[in-house]
């Protein structure tokens, strides 16, 4: 999308008249008191204009709170981040490309992102601004100010503020000022008030939740879905009614393998979706119709318009290329996961996902080649590592399998009980295979995934109708279906192993 700012003042077209000599010198002042106005004024315009286009990125700093109240730690941000994500015309730099490029700057992923660190952040990821916003208080009222710099030069592209006369408005204020913001970075108008919900309605009136929100969104870029999970149930703790919350514990429980659980953060969530627009928005709906409805052609309908309301959302692209893999639509889906690289490079998942897809045609060297590109990029470990030895085991491939086994065998790793099970279901070491796999049933029951434990269950069943011992295929099938029943991904393994079985 391009900016609006296009529209310059250019000064009427001048009929040339005689006029007597005396009087010449009155029209020429005259005439240049109109033109340096009109100048002036196209330039101011043609400046903003200029400040931000669609192909540009920013990158979000530190919110500085120099108020005595620690509630706006981390909210404010966190908040700020929701309201410009609206925008289709600003691209904010991912959390994975961040705490990508502060590794390669040998700083820890948790760093304060200060104006010295961000600016250099902004330079190495070829970012156009960075985006900082302050609050002070005055009396009882509170002052928002937000500021555009650009990384280059480091001068102020654009400043606004906004006042709050309570604490209780600071959001409302936030959200004015981000606006502003918008508008005096080159967004069209169109689009500013066709995505602009207030920051209340997007997110929550709770300051306690937005902090707890943004732990865990950064604890889940950082650490995974398990350790993201009970603090995005504590967002929703602090409000219920938090739909962008409650749609993140879903996906949470999604990834964990609990979809009984999921199912019902994410009908709240979908109930409250009118009430935001932009890509939060959209994510509700594809979640919702993905994991609770299961109907992956409308899920495919909702992936591809919010591709294109937001064509710079790698989210978008990753989610519907999931769609394709899960539908047998590979090229499909390998084309959205390097669309989705192409715009956040840094995003391990879309690796994982991309080198899994090839990995499953039997692309071998392009899967290989994939992961050492994350690698490269000091993405990742252990689960890139497991995926290299996975593939070198299906190309028969032991000094492959020999060389990962290694980097697994150094202090404070451990080879993935998930890939050892498979390895020894795979070379037919059935004794060792139900071993495994009854340490990982244990260890999602020990931390309370019952539902992840009975999927492990239904897949062992397979293995075991496969490898010709129906009894024990009908006994882990039963065993799953006691401890996850309503799982339809659960009863579709036990139903399949079940079918093996001869029942």
């Amino acid at each position: 999308m391009t900016s609006t700012w296009c529209a310059s003042i250019a000064p009427a077209p001048v009929v040339r008249a005689p006029v007597a000599r005396t009087h010449r010198w009155l029209l020429p002042a005259a005439a240049l008191t109109v033109v340096g106005t009109a100048v002036a004024i196209w330039m101011i315009y043609s400046s903003r204009a200029q400040a931000l286009t669609a192909k540009d990125t920013v990158v979000l700093g530190a919110f500085e709170n120099s108020t005595s109240d620690t509630a706006f730690d981390d909210a404010l941000k966190q908040a700020l981040d929701v309201s410009l994500r609206q925008s289709p015309f600003l691209a904010v730099l991912s959390d994975d490309t961040v705490n990508a490029t502060l590794r390669q700057m040998q700083r820890p992923v948790s760093t304060p992102l200060t104006p010295e660190v961000v600016r250099e952040l902004c330079l190495r990821a070829e970012s156009k601004a960075w985006i900082g916003g302050s609050i002070t208080s005055l009396g009882s009222q509170y002052v928002v100010g937000l500021k555009a710099i650009n990384c280059q030069s480091g001068d102020t592209l654009e400043r606004v503020q906004a006042t709050a006369p309570t604490k209780e408005k600071v959001l409302a204020a936030l959200g004015e000022a981000a606006t502003d913001l918008r508008k005096e970075l080159g967004e069209s108008l169109a689009t500013v008030q066709k995505f602009d919900v207030p920051l209340e309605q997007a997110t929550t009136a709770s300051f306690e939740a937005l902090k707890a929100f943004s732990l865990a969104r950064k604890t889940f870029n950082e650490r995974g879905s398990a350790d993201a999970l009970p603090l995005y149930q504590r967002a929703v703790e602090l409000d219920p009614n938090f739909a962008t919350a409650n749609t993140m514990l879903g996906i949470m429980h999604a990834n964990l393998g609990e979809s009984v659980r999921a199912s019902g953060f994410l009908t709240k969530a979908y109930a409250r979706r009118e009430q935001l627009s932009g890509p939060d928005k959209f994510l509700i709906v594809f979640s919702y119709e993905d994991s609770v409805i299961g109907d992956l052609e409308k899920t495919a309908a909702t992936g591809l318009d919010w591709i294109a309301s937001y064509p710079r959302d790698y989210r978008a692209h990753l989610r519907l290329a999931n769609i394709y893999a899960t539908s047998g639509q590979s090229e499909k889906a390998i084309e959205l996961y390097k669309e989705a690289l192409r715009i956040a490079p840094a995003y391990l998942v879309a690796y994982g996902n991309l080198s899994a897809q090839f990995r499953q045609l039997d692309r071998f060297d392009e899967a290989r080649k994939t992961i050492d590109e994350a690698l490269a990029r000091q993405l990742g470990g252990a689960d890139l590592h497991a995926n290299l030895y996975s593939i070198s085991f299906l190309e028969g491939n032991a000094a492959g399998m020999a060389e990962q086994a290694a980097w697994f065998g150094q202090p404070g790793r451990s080879f993935p009980r998930s890939v050892a099970m498979l390895t020894a279901m795979h070379a037919g070491q059935l004794r060792k295979a139900r071993e495994l796999t009854q340490q990982l049933v244990e260890s999602e029951l020990r931390a309370g995934r019952k539902e992840s434990a009975a999927g492990i269950e239904a897949r062992g069943a397979i293995r075991e109708a496969v490898a010709g011992t129906p009894e024990l295929a009908r006994q882990g099938a039963s065993r799953a279906l006691v401890l996850a029943p309503g799982n339809r991904y659960v009863e579709a393994f036990a139903g399949l192993a079940r079918a093996v079985a001869g029942r």
